[in-house]
Formats: C-alpha cells, structure tokens, sequence
C-alpha cells in the first residue's frame, strides 16, 4: 500500500493495487499518477484556484458540511463509512456521485460488499439490507 497526495486536496489517500471496475485496469501507483496523484505530500492542496484540472473545483465544501449531510441521510451507515461519504461529497458536491464513490471503498466493502454483484450492480441499498438484518435477528434469536 502507498500513500498518494493531490494538489487539489490537504490530506493523502492509502491506495494498494486494485482493479478500476470501469476500465478493468490496475490501480498501481502509475494509474494513480496520471490522475494528478503524487507520493510526494509537498504538492497537497497547493492547487490555485483556475487552474486547469479534471477534478471539478471545491466550491467551499467542507468535510464537515459532508459529515452533516451523511448523518441526515445515511444515519444508519457506520461511522467508517459516512466519512467515507463526506471525502467523497467535498471532491464532487453531489450526494449521488458521493455515495457512488463511497461504495468503491474499504470501508463500505468490509460493511456491505456482499451487496454488490459482479457487474457492479446492488443487490439492495443498504438501508434495506439493515431492515432485513434486523428483522432476521429479531425473528430468529427469539
């Protein structure tokens, strides 16, 4: 596993060598690279404003706000995995796009993995899968 840095943002990533769902290609660090990845943490967050860049611009977002807005719409997630969700909301500003993104991560796969099929479809959203785990429990450990 790597630690990778972008201009775009403070802070850095732990990567390993998985594969892009979308493309089928290995993210080694090279693939991280040319998406404006480095290992060097000097380049963190030292993007200007109006620069050329693929990554849509910040527009303000605050991990916090990200926080917030995963706590009223994913209450039920783990903490893990809701500041999975706020990463993922600073980058893009959409809820949607976040929680896609989110269900790339570790977190959300050692939660819910098994929701997710081959294709990269969803069995069922997650706040189904905890209804149905509750009631299994519930009716079961009686």
């Amino acid at each position: 596993m790597v630690e990778v840095y972008r201009k775009d943002l403070a802070g850095s990533y732990t990567v390993d060598n998985s594969i892009d769902p979308e493309t089928g290609q290995v993210r080694d660090l090279a693939w991280y690279r040319a998406r404006g990845y480095d290992t060097d943490s000097s380049v963190q967050g030292t993007a200007l404003a109006g620069t050329t860049s693929s990554e849509p611009a910040n527009d303000g977002r605050t991990y916090s706000a990200g926080a917030s807005l995963a706590s009223t719409l994913y209450n039920f997630l783990p903490d893990a995995v809701i500041d999975e969700f706020a990463k993922q909301w600073v980058k893009s500003g959409d809820a949607d796009i976040a929680i896609k993104a989110t269900r790339q991560t570790k977190p959300w796969k050692d939660n819910f993995g098994k929701l997710m099929r081959e294709d990269g479809t969803l069995i069922m959203d997650e706040l189904s899968f905890m209804s149905v785990k509750a009631s299994y429990k519930q009716h079961l450990l009686k």
